[in-house]
């Protein structure tokens, strides 16, 4: 019974001082990829992809410079090209290239036309094929839903792996709040919580992290090791045992695996962009080949004038009278 009363006093002063605990500034740990509150403009547009992909992508990620880097270089034909700005524009008057079912949105349905408003030549060979290619590989389409609040599996199964991460800190909080809270410094520590964002990020307001100076001079005072089976990182608490073990291998094949996907995609890539050359090439070669045979088409029309022309006078000389010459 004393244990319960002590257990059940414990649990009032943890609620007490976690309502009289101040904010402190963001910390250098936290999460920094938050895009920005204002709506897409196309001065900010670069900016919130880049910060959309840093957010949803791995960080260590090789294709994540590619990908930011090829925001802004559409593909090109006869060296047209558009504003990407321009096209989500043209993505939103359509209501997005998915539906909130996840499924090809069918306003969008035909793509020609979509590269006729941005300017290319309805003729161009496989135009609207290499965009829809370009918006998929980068991840561009799921950066319009994302602005237009449509789900994707792009940011999604991310925002579950971030909600999973929250719900083992919390719980790893709950275990040790209580004994940490006894000590006066506790009142001083401080919490990191991210600035107010806007409506597109409410996962990111999930997150947050404890403050490692504080939380450091909190365990020394207090006198207690932390556990050397233990290792705490920003949001999550992982056993030291995972990094050996069956549980390790198959990370290694999933990296491995993850590598090979990675090396394939650079492949593909390099190869459409190899067809997109050549395409190029064929197609002012088919060109080159029409105006030779336009100039072809005239040399011909000569001749047959001059042909023309040739028998006329011939029958002209034959019908004039035969003159004998004068003594």
């Amino acid at each position: 019974m004393e244990d319960d009363k002590s257990l059940t006093a414990l649990n009032q002063l943890v609620r007490a001082s976690e309502a009289s605990l101040p904010t402190a500034p963001p910390s250098p740990n936290r999460l920094t990829s938050i895009i920005p509150p204002e709506g897409p403009t196309k001065e900010n547009f670069e900016i919130m992809y880049d910060n959309f992909i840093r957010t949803f992508h791995d960080s260590d990620h090789c294709r994540v410079p590619d990908h930011i880097n090829k925001f802004n270089d559409p593909p090109t034909y006869q060296k047209k090209t558009f504003c990407t700005f321009d096209l989500y524009q043209i993505v939103l008057e359509c209501g997005g290239i998915h539906k909130p079912n996840m499924q090809p949105n069918p306003l969008p349905r035909n793509w020609t036309q979509v590269a006729s408003q941005l300017g290319y030549d309805t003729k161009a060979t496989n135009i609207s094929f290499r965009i829809k290619e370009w918006l998929r590989f980068h991840h561009i389409d799921a950066f319009f839903d994302y602005l237009m609040n449509i789900p994707h599996e792009f940011f999604s199964k991310h925002e579950a792996h971030l909600d999973a991460q929250n719900g083992a800190r919390n719980l790893m909080e709950l275990e040790s709040s209580g004994p940490r809270l006894l000590d006066t410094n506790v009142r001083n520590m401080q919490i990191s919580l991210p600035p107010t964002s806007n409506i597109h990020t409410p996962h990111l307001m999930k997150r947050y992290a404890l403050d490692r100076s504080s939380e450091s001079s909190l365990t020394d005072s207090l006198g207690k090791k932390r556990s050397s089976d233990n290792i705490i990182f920003d949001n999550t608490m992982r056993k030291r045992s995972m990094s050996t073990g069956p549980d390790s291998e198959k990370d290694d094949e999933k990296y491995d695996q993850s590598q090979l996907i990675n090396k394939l995609r650079n492949e593909i890539s390099d190869l459409l962009s190899q067809i997109h050359r050549y395409e190029d090439h064929l197609g002012a070669r088919d060109q080159r080949i029409m105006l030779l045979q336009q100039e072809l088409d005239d040399k011909n029309k000569q001749l047959t004038r001059a042909a023309q022309f040739k028998e006329m006078m011939l029958r002209y000389l034959d019908c004039l009278p035969n003159q004998k010459p004068t003594v």
